[in-house]
């Protein structure tokens, strides 16, 4: 009784190759794109003009800050082709505009009160709200539900600025992040400003990030 034979047949020598260097191809493709993420520090960042130099940093961290638990690494560097940013200009017109026209609302009105948290705890949704609204008697909360003490003289150097920005850091649980890639005319116009408590002042002390001979005489950047 006859048997069935079973032949394979494989493949050619030329299709062996081409899956080889296929393979060879994908490898170090791969292989580069890792080296090259993790090993580059190259950030892209915001610029109003193709022709405005980036600016630098404002100020430099001492290396020990820079290891830090929770540091971020300190060095930033700009890639070749920052993103442009063409409205620069409106914006900062528009801000300026609102800071000098005598006719917008003089005052905005802030919600006031206390509370376990320090901002409140407001969901997304309701803190969205109060970006857009057309009545100037809403209140509004900055975010200081809980006390927090700010001296006479802050408060003055704060209502001098056309804008304020502020953040904080409590605990201990970040790392003071410089405002990167500004546009020229932006410090003319915007104050930069953090709040911090004693734990998360303690660690700037002993990271030499401000002195403690006049802290409050210090400012960084």
């Amino acid at each position: 009784m006859g048997q069935f034979i079973r032949t394979t047949v494989s493949p050619s020598l030329y299709v062996r190759s081409k899956l080889l260097c296929f393979s060879l191809l994908y490898l170090f493709t791969t292989l580069f794109l890792f080296l090259y993420v993790s090993l580059s520090r190259n950030q892209c960042v915001f610029r109003y003009s193709p022709f405005d130099p980036i600016q630098t940093k404002l100020f430099s961290y001492p290396s020990s800050y820079g290891e830090h638990k929770y540091a971020l690494p300190t060095h930033r560097s700009s890639c070749s082709s920052p993103v442009f940013f063409s409205d620069y200009w409106t914006v900062l017109k528009e801000i300026q505009s609102l800071c000098s026209d005598s006719s917008s609302p003089e005052s905005l009105s802030y919600i006031n009160g206390k509370s376990e948290t320090f901002g409140g705890n407001f969901s997304t949704q309701k803190r969205f709200s109060y970006f857009n609204h057309s009545k100037n008697d809403v209140e509004v909360p900055c975010g200081f539900f809980r006390a927090f003490p700010i001296s006479n003289s802050d408060r003055a150097e704060m209502e001098k600025c056309g804008l304020v920005v502020a953040s904080a850091i409590f605990n201990d649980h970040d790392k003071i992040r410089q405002p990167v890639g500004l546009g020229a005319k932006t410090l003319e116009t915007v104050c930069f400003y953090m709040f911090i408590d004693d734990k998360t002042l303690n660690s700037l002390f002993h990271h030499n990030v401000i002195p403690k001979k006049n802290p409050r005489d210090y400012r960084v950047g």
